[in-house]
């Protein structure tokens, strides 16, 4: 399946898949972002910009730019899921968090991948629910340097990746709460805005394998790294 210019990207249970430096999924320009599989496609809030570099990226201002998915029910995620995201963070906010890639509200998170900018400075897979998701890793974030993150929840058991590896886990049971707000790239309802790139993202409705997490950061690497 070369959606993204690789047949080595699992497609098992991909529901949603963007990608800017496929022209099937945008042009270059206006603010609509076709999607790649399922017909789930985004539009670019604010003047999010686009770039040619690393094969094509988003570029989001740090203010008020977020990439926002269409309103379909199948991204409204309660159980098992794995969100990938592409992304290069070119300025902190002052001490606070960035949702990446995620769905919900400050009273309903589905759930979100997030970093923050403070000291330390950690990224973050959380879920509201029965019991709540917090799977943090305390890093050095770097500025202008491209990283994949990708999480995982199957089951009670959550992960979550950078670069292809495990870099934390926790066990909480589901369900997860749903949220009428829709799934967001840059922005978390709350908190602040990223500035830097994004350039690809996909969802599946099933955890992924370390494996899987691996096949797909090699299948891309080479765009960034």
């Amino acid at each position: 399946m070369a959606i993204l210019y690789n047949t080595s990207i699992v497609s098992d249970g991909l529901i949603f898949a963007l990608d800017a430096a496929n022209s099937r999924s945008y042009s270059g320009s206006g603010i609509t972002v076709n999607g790649l599989v399922s017909g789930i496609g985004a539009t670019l809030v604010n003047g999010v910009g686009f770039g040619i570099t690393n094969g094509g990226n988003f570029n989001l201002d740090g203010t008020n730019d977020y990439i926002m998915a269409q309103d379909v029910s199948s991204l409204n995620l309660t159980s098992d899921l794995t969100a990938i995201v592409w992304f290069k963070i070119t300025t902190f906010p002052s001490n606070d968090w960035v949702r990446v890639i995620g769905k919900g509200d400050s009273s309903n998170r589905t759930f979100g991948f997030w970093y923050y900018s403070g000291s330390p400075n950690y990224f973050l897979y959380q879920r509201y629910g029965t019991s709540n998701v917090s799977v943090q890793n305390t890093t050095t974030l770097q500025l202008n340097v491209w990283y994949q993150g990708a999480v995982t929840s199957g089951g009670s058991t959550h992960r979550m990746y950078i670069n292809g590896l495990e870099i934390g886990n926790a066990t909480a049971s589901p369900p997860y709460v749903s949220s009428s707000s829709l799934l967001k790239l840059g922005y978390g309802e709350i908190h602040s805005y990223h500035n830097g790139q994004i350039s690809q993202a996909l969802i599946y409705d099933r955890a992924l394998s370390a494996q899987e997490i691996k096949q797909n950061y090699n299948a891309t690497k080479k765009r960034y790294i």
